[in-house]
């Protein structure tokens, strides 16, 4: 690892990326192959963050259900303060899932994480996926949570994250807002 200013630079494979990866090679992927991609197929695999909605949340954290122009989310505070460049800030995370599966539950646990690590409050959105809406409808949803600058403490340090489908959703957040004209001086 080296760094260079604020830039910290990644060079090597983490052995947890490499089990990550075996993993889902391994066990992932063949049952992705069998497994039916049918509206049926696709509700089974949305029950799975139903299923793990149902475990214990994770502690030290306050969880509050909100919505933001009608998309459900959740915020998620923990006690420790913002210091520094992150005084001020709002997260705003796209769970990950491929538009299939996943939500507010199964990316709970990292939500509290990044809130613990941070110190700033992450608004989580549970956008619509496949078969309830396609990934247009799950960009409207996306777009429609940046309602989250009127309920903010500061709307100019909005920091939108995601992951995998979520990661795209963040990238085209920021595009669509880029070329609305909605900038950091604008809000």
């Amino acid at each position: 690892m080296r760094t260079r200013d604020s830039i910290v630079w990644h060079w090597d494979v983490s052995r947890r990326a490499q089990l990550t990866f075996w993993f889902a090679r391994a066990f992932v992927k063949p049952l992705f192959t069998i497994w039916p991609m049918t509206d049926r197929g696709i509700e089974l695999l949305a029950a799975l963050d139903e299923l793990i909605d149902r475990l214990p949340k994770p502690k030290g954290l306050d969880i509050e259900a909100i919505s933001l122009g009608g998309v459900p989310c959740e915020k998620i505070t923990h006690p420790r303060p913002t210091l520094g460049s992150m005084d001020g800030a709002t997260i705003l995370y796209f769970h990950g899932g491929g538009f299939v599966f996943c939500g507010l539950a199964t990316h709970r646990a990292l939500c509290g994480l990044l809130a613990a690590r941070s110190g700033a409050p992450v608004v989580s959105v549970e956008y619509r996926q496949l078969p309830k809406g396609a990934i247009g409808a799950s960009l409207v949803d996306a777009m429609t949570a940046t309602e989250v600058l009127k309920v903010c403490d500061d709307p100019t340090r909005v920091i939108v994250a995601g992951d995998s489908a979520g990661g795209y959703l963040a990238m085209k957040v920021a595009e669509v807002a880029a070329l609305k004209g909605i900038t950091r001086r604008s809000c």
